[in-house]
């Protein structure tokens, strides 16, 4: 993470307003997805759930503050499938990053907004792991195999790579990431020639992202609430965003 120092920054609950009834439901997004809470991940089918109890209120729109590195394809998949549902206006809001499994969460929004030193995109599959072959005949261990099939055990660290293994597991990356990629195509309106360029797995600052259709607009909750009255929402000021659901 870089952090920049200097004057404090206005802090996010202090743009909603305390006059009235809230009208713009609200749902924190932050931190590693997965489909189970740990300290350091958060439960994707909780902020589904969040989501969906949001859409039974008479809101006007959802806004999904999202700053997450990431996370499983599975947790992406079920928050993005809960957005989807969603019959009003959604807009992502991007308070620090969205990458990989956050941009999926992302994508699935009907409008992205992105602070300018936001990080965006990382849109790609990785299948990792740290091999133990060398260490354990170092130290005189043997690994034995008994398996019902070929492929049962490829990926179990103790067991060696071989060049077939890699490229099944080459082979399965490629299917998650074409899964990705066609959610973000659709979603984001790309063509072929513009899905490709952002298929590396880069990630960049909102600029180059909004050049290259990864977000609709650099701005903070003001160019949010804009874009939500210009949808037909009424005035802007109107529009009084509810205390966020956090899922940490």
């Amino acid at each position: 993470m870089i952090v920049l120092s200097g004057k404090k920054s206005v802090d996010f609950a202090s743009t909603l307003s305390s006059r009235g009834k809230c009208n713009v439901g609200v749902v924190s997004i932050h931190g590693y997805l997965d489909t189970q809470r740990t300290e350091e991940h958060v439960d994707s089918l909780s902020i589904a759930q969040g989501i969906r109890s949001l859409a039974l209120n008479n809101y006007k729109a959802i806004v999904l503050l999202i700053d997450s590195p990431g996370g499983s394809a599975a947790a992406a998949e079920e928050i993005s499938r809960a957005v989807d549902e969603i019959k009003f206006p959604v807009v992502a809001f991007i308070r620090g990053s969205a990458l990989s499994g956050g941009y999926w969460v992302a994508a699935s929004a009907d409008h992205i907004v992105a602070l300018s030193s936001s990080s965006v995109g990382n849109v790609g599959a990785t299948f990792s792991y740290l091999e133990k072959t060398d260490f354990n005949r170092k130290e005189g261990y043997t690994f034995q195999e008994i398996v019902s099939g070929e492929y049962k055990e490829v990926g179990n660290a103790d067991k060696s790579l071989t060049p077939e293994y890699k490229r099944y597991l080459q082979d399965y990356t490629n299917d998650l990431f074409k899964l990705f990629a066609d959610i973000v195509m659709k979603n984001r309106g790309l063509n072929g020639e513009q899905l490709a360029l952002i298929s590396d797995g880069k990630f960049y600052i909102a600029d180059k992202a909004m050049e290259l259709r990864l977000i609709d607009q650099i701005g903070g909750i003001s160019e949010v609430k804009t874009y939500l009255a210009e949808q037909g929402n009424g005035k802007a000021d109107d529009l009084l965003l509810c205390e966020p659901l956090k899922f940490e």
